[in-house]
């Protein structure tokens, strides 16, 4: 169940995986602010998330964007968008890799 490779890049850069999957593999406050329909697009398109960086602040503080954008592109509220990131981490689509 391990997510296609993907090619280095940019921690605000978002890429397609080898296989033609859509793979986020950096996500910053300022690419969710500014592409935030983006992402959820790309969520629901079967996008693999990682989070890799900072578990003090970093990682809550993406976590936190992300309910945002869930919620807000989503329809739902803060509960729902909670509940859908949480299905992603079943599915292993959005893996914390924090330290």
């Amino acid at each position: 169940d391990a997510p296609p490779p993907a090619p280095a890049i940019t921690l605000d850069a978002v890429t397609a995986g080898y296989h033609g999957e859509p793979v986020i593999r950096g996500l910053s406050l300022t690419v969710a602010c500014g592409e935030r329909r983006d992402v959820y697009a790309w969520l629901e398109e079967g996008a693999w998330l990682y989070v890799c960086g900072d578990a003090a602040q970093m990682a809550p503080d993406v976590h936190a964007t992300l309910v945002e954008v869930v919620a807000e592109h989503g329809g739902l509220e803060r509960e729902g968008a909670e509940e859908y990131l949480a299905a992603l981490k079943r599915d292993r689509r959005y893996r914390l890799d924090v330290y």
